[in-house]
C-alpha cells in the first residue's frame, strides 16, 4: 500500500505487505500500523497540543524511518 501527499492517520491500518507514507503524516489517535515493512518519507507528526492529548503510534513489522 502506498499513500502519496500528506496524510492524517486516525484508525489502524493493517495490511500483509508494505505501507509507504511519501508525505508528511500526521497522527490523530492512538494508532497501529501493522504488515511486512512501514516506510515514512518524510515527518512523521502528532497533533496532540499538550501531553494529555498526545498520541501513541505503535508498529507492527519493520520499520523504515527516511524522513
Amino acid at each position: 500500500m502506498s499513500v502519496s501527499g500528506a496524510s492524517n492517520l486516525g484508525a489502524d491500518v493493517t495490511s500483509s505487505s508494505s505501507q509507504t507514507y511519501s508525505g508528511a503524516v500526521d497522527i490523530s489517535a492512538d494508532v497501529t500500523l501493522a504488515g511486512s515493512t512501514i516506510n515514512f518519507g518524510s515527518t512523521v507528526n502528532d497533533t496532540g497540543t499538550t501531553t494529555a492529548t498526545d498520541h501513541v503510534l505503535t508498529i507492527t513489522g519493520a520499520l523504515d524511518l527516511d524522513g
